[in-house]
């Protein structure tokens, strides 16, 4: 029956033993006969949709998950390798484990070993529960978040920690405050953290996901990240080789200067957003797109001082590189950012009654970039450069012809899929 070049399995349903092999599986006096069965059965569960339609409409899922509480390792060894494939199926045989008690089980499955092979599988197992669409709802996984915030909190195996980390990330996928303080709550959010630190991609990029998700919730949350220290492990994925890294870092940062006077001067004092005015001058059109979006944020949050020390390290011509774009939504947010430092402009106004932000927006090139954007099709984009043109050079308003309405108007969140 082992797996090799072809597995007899429909051989085998055609035999008409599974019902048998199935009986087997309570035989708990006899463990060489449940093993036997069970390893046969487990090869089943690897084949076809039908083969698997036949194990459960036999009655395997009980069965299985019996056997997770059993005393013997390499019978809850099978259970947790078949029921992983069975849920892995289609959406409907994983719901259909969770109506058996599934994930009650496996929680207790997890929290009950620390046996590396029992955990990775079990781990691995539980993935096939959270990669599904339409995903659980998560008032019925988070059963699971204790047993895999200690996990990822004890082990150090890459590849136990990959598949914990990212059964996490499928978790919180999403956001919403309820998934955020039960995170919080769990107290893994520190070895996240750590764990950015890591060289493996694997778990660095499923822990960014999950901080970005954290970060995008209150005040006190980003503070409490910041207070453990994100900032620095953040700025030197910056630097890192991997485009997706520094895209996703540059997410969670993001969301992290999204919010009060302090956050945004632990980004600056953390080096972030001076490496993020770098990128954006030098790095591909993603990742100047995402730096869009930070900086953006920076200059809307930031307070007079923050604002002065931004315009000294070029903010303006930095933000107007975004203006060759095409994206509607990142060219409202940085039209935005740059009537905000306007605004904020008039308090330097030189003797001469010079607003600086206005002379560096028209030396760099940005309100020619701007005037042309008034062809611009998206109402939005077309009525902010009219008043910035109009605010800053005098121009006559034209009469304002009708646009067509743009379904981006109601899509101004920005989100990282």
């Amino acid at each position: 029956m082992a797996k090799e070049q072809k597995t007899p399995i429909q051989e085998l349903v055609d035999s008409g033993t599974i019902s048998r092999l199935i009986e087997f599986l309570d035989a708990k006096d006899q463990t060489k006969i449940q093993f036997e069965a069970s390893w046969i059965l487990t090869n089943v569960a690897t084949g076809s949709s039908e083969h698997i339609q036949c194990l459960t409409e036999k009655g395997i899922i009980p069965k299985f998950i019996n056997l997770l509480q059993s005393e013997h390792k390499h019978l809850k060894d099978q259970a947790v390798w078949a029921l992983g494939n069975i849920a892995g199926e289609s959406e409907a045989y994983r719901d259909l484990l969770v109506k058996c008690g599934m994930l009650q089980a496996l929680q207790v499955f997890l929290s009950s070993t620390e046996e590396l092979g029992l955990l990775k599988n079990g781990c691995w197992a539980f993935t096939n529960f959270v990669r599904g669409t339409p995903s659980i709802k998560f008032e019925k996984l988070q059963i699971m978040l204790p047993p895999l915030s200690i996990i990822i909190c004890r082990e150090t195996d890459k590849d136990l920690l990959i598949d914990a980390v990212w059964s996490l990330t499928y978790m919180i996928d999403g956001g919403g405050i309820e998934k955020i303080e039960a995170f919080f709550a769990s107290g893994v959010v520190p070895r996240l953290v750590d764990l950015l630190k890591d060289g493996s991609l694997g778990v660095a990029l499923a822990t960014l996901k999950i901080l970005g998700n954290l970060a995008s919730g209150t005040d006190k949350h980003v503070q409490i990240l910041l207070d453990i220290g994100i900032a620095a492990p953040l700025c030197s994925i910056l630097s890192n080789p991997k485009s997706n890294m520094r895209k996703e870092a540059i997410w969670v940062i993001s969301n992290l200067s999204a919010g009060k006077h302090e956050h945004i001067q632990a980004m600056i004092d953390s080096g972030i957003i001076k490496r993020l005015m770098e990128l954006m001058r030098t790095d591909v059109y993603d990742i100047r797109l995402e730096c869009g979006w930070a900086l953006s944020n920076t200059v809307n949050y930031s307070n007079l001082k923050q604002t002065e020390w931004l315009l000294n390290m070029d903010i303006v011509s930095t933000l107007t590189r975004v203006l060759s774009f095409q994206e509607a939504r990142i060219l409202s947010v940085v039209l935005g950012a740059i009537e905000k430092l306007l605004e904020r402009g008039i308090k330097f106004t030189t003797k001469e009654g010079v607003n600086p932000v206005a002379l560096a927006l028209d030396e760099c090139g940005g309100l020619t970039a701007i005037e042309k954007l008034q062809l611009h099709p998206n109402t939005i984009i077309y009525k902010k450069c009219i008043k910035i043109v109009e605010d800053n050079v005098g121009v006559e308003e034209e009469e304002m012809t009708d646009k067509p309405a743009d379904p981006l108007e109601m899509l101004m969140t920005h989100q990282i899929v």
